[in-house]
């Protein structure tokens, strides 16, 4: 079963040391500090440490912090101690001396650690074992860790917490090694997709301004050629036509918003470029629609085409695209006598073809009167009755 953090034995008092390495300097300089903390078996501190130590290693710190935590137990005549650490190297070393070879730079911490207990310590056949060490997790291991980490940033020095003294968060880290905290509820961020009513939201976007500055239609052709920049009007010359008063007269109520996507339309009232189409004359030639105080916008011109089609197009200069879709295809041809025939005479093909006995054959119904036989003579033929 796996616990926060495990009380000593009857007798003991247990030991945790950490070292915390930065390869970065922290705000006071620091880039190596040890934590150190003694509690008994009911979890309540009895001493701690931390601070920095720059100038050793990592195994170098922790094997300096178990040493002034056994001092200081030695001092206060707590023979019975248990060490745990989340360093598997110090763990190997300290438990199984006697199978790997210390490293130089250790041997001094080694020797001074050993003889803490050698020399102040005799052991009796029924004593229990004076001396334990264990490897743990990182989690068992929380507030030698947080007493480091607060050394790292926080401390120029290495100082002692003597007794019940406390840094930072550590009481509440000593508690929850206890199990008398609650547990930290997860909380869950639910990515807020748009759903549901916005309660003062931000106004809409308003629509884009339709309005087209164009040329102007030719007053004299009445093409939709750009022979007058809409700029060479003068805003006298425009007058101010409304296009909701009279121009809806023949429109059903509530037709305007219909025509706010044609190019004619801003907001109630017809375009600046509108007006200038519509006093132009120009497209007089398609409807008489476009010469009435009222226009009726869906009057019918063409070929599906109305008044509003037409204007439309009349204002984007797109009128020349359309144009052809506007003329009958049916118109009535003119009389024959209004134009010369393209045929050839028929006594001009007869000269032509050296025909001098031919007759103009007539068609002759039966029953009617003055019916006469037609005669054809043909050179090399004899002639033929019928």
């Amino acid at each position: 079963m796996e616990h926060m953090w495990d009380v000593p034995a009857v007798g003991y008092y247990k030991i945790n040391v950490h070292c915390e390495i930065s390869t970065v300097p922290s705000a006071v300089g620091n880039s190596v500090a040890a934590g150190v903390i003694i509690r008994d078996r009911g979890g309540e501190k009895a001493w701690g440490a931390q601070g920095p130590m720059n100038h050793l290693t990592e195994e170098q710190a922790i094997m300096a912090g178990i040493q002034a935590a056994v001092v200081h137990a030695k001092e206060k005549e707590w023979e019975l101690t248990h060490i745990e650490t989340t360093h598997r190297g110090i763990f190997e070393l300290i438990s199984d001396q006697d199978q790997f070879i210390i490293p130089e730079e250790l041997l001094e911490a080694f020797r001074l650690f050993n003889s803490v207990h050698a020399n102040h310590q005799v052991q009796e056949a029924q004593d229990p074992i004076v001396r334990k060490i264990s490897l743990i997790p990182d989690h068992m291991n929380s507030v030698a860790i947080y007493l480091a980490d607060y050394g790292l940033h926080h401390s120029h020095d290495l100082v002692e917490l003597p007794g019940k003294t406390t840094v930072g968060n550590l009481q509440y880290l000593l508690d929850r090694d206890m199990g008398l905290v609650f547990a930290e509820p997860g909380i869950e961020l639910v990515e807020n997709m748009g759903l549901g009513e916005v309660i003062d939201d931000a106004p809409p976007t308003p629509p884009p301004n339709r309005k087209r500055k164009a040329e102007a239609l030719c007053i004299e052709c009445g093409s939709v050629g750009m022979h007058i920049p809409a700029r060479a009007f003068r805003a006298s010359e425009v007058p101010s036509v409304a296009l909701s008063h009279p121009a809806f007269a023949h429109a059903r109520k509530g037709k305007a918003k219909d025509y706010e996507t044609y190019s004619f339309y801003d907001n109630g009232a017809f375009t600046r470029r509108a007006i200038e189409v519509l006093n132009s004359g120009a497209l007089l030639q398609f409807h008489p629609s476009f010469g009435e105080s009222e226009l009726n916008l869906e009057a019918h011109v063409m070929n599906g085409f109305c008044v509003k089609d037409i204007l439309h197009h009349a204002c984007l200069d797109t009128l020349g695209m359309v144009q052809f879709m506007l003329e009958d295809s049916f118109a009535q041809a003119p009389a024959d006598g209004d134009h010369d025939s393209d045929l050839m005479p028929y006594d001009q093909v007869e000269a032509a073809l050296d025909f001098d006995d031919a007759v103009v054959p007539v068609l002759v119904e039966a029953g009617m009167p003055g019916a006469s036989v037609a005669v054809i003579k043909e050179p090399g033929f004899g002639a033929s009755c019928s």
